[in-house]
């Protein structure tokens, strides 16, 4: 008999047993079933999922390299790694610089294609729509080929210059926090 008597009470969410409902059928609370809480994005993109394009290349060489190599002068003070982490940014735009690239060709090539396919089939306006986004995209991957030929000044060198201050400002707060401790 009471294994009958546990499926006649009715239980809440926090363990208070439910008051019998009126029409005989149960009662369940809502926030068993539903989530009122706030979404959250659970989406995960890796940087080969997302094609790199031109917003992609300037927020890389508009990023804060200044408190990078304060952060860095801090964890490693040695000029060495300093060298080593620019060595790093460069190659790492580098590689932006060929995926942008990429992304740029293959867009090109979608377009060469639904212009030559379109044009068969006459329909012109859509035509020359298609040629007006080619010679955007052609003049994006100009402007990314002229960053990627100035590697050793303009843009990168502005990211370089950045890096090192910001690693010569953390070797410099090594030396104060030290002169400091030590009362010099």
């Amino acid at each position: 008999m009471k294994l009958f008597e546990l499926f006649s009470k009715k239980i809440s969410g926090n363990g208070k047993e439910l008051p019998a409902p009126e029409n005989g059928s149960p009662v369940v609370p809502e926030s068993l079933f539903i989530d009122n809480s706030e979404p959250v994005d659970t989406s995960t993109h890796s940087e080969n999922s997302v094609p790199a394009g031109m917003e992609e290349v300037y927020s890389f060489l508009l990023a804060d390299y200044e408190e990078k190599g304060y952060n860095d002068a801090l964890t490693n003070p040695d000029t060495g790694y300093r060298d080593d982490n620019i060595r790093l940014l460069k190659e790492e735009f580098g590689i932006l610089i060929k995926k942008t690239i990429l992304n740029f060709e293959v867009q090109l090539n979608e377009l060469e294609f639904h212009i030559e396919t379109r044009s068969r089939a006459g329909l012109i306006d859509l035509v020359e729509e298609l040629k007006a986004r080619r010679n955007i995209i052609f003049r994006k991957l100009e402007d990314i080929i002229r960053l990627k030929q100035e590697e050793g000044n303009g843009a990168v060198e502005r990211m370089v210059l950045s890096y090192k201050r910001g690693f010569m400002r953390g070797l410099a707060a090594i030396t104060k926090s030290e002169l400091i401790r030590k009362n010099i």
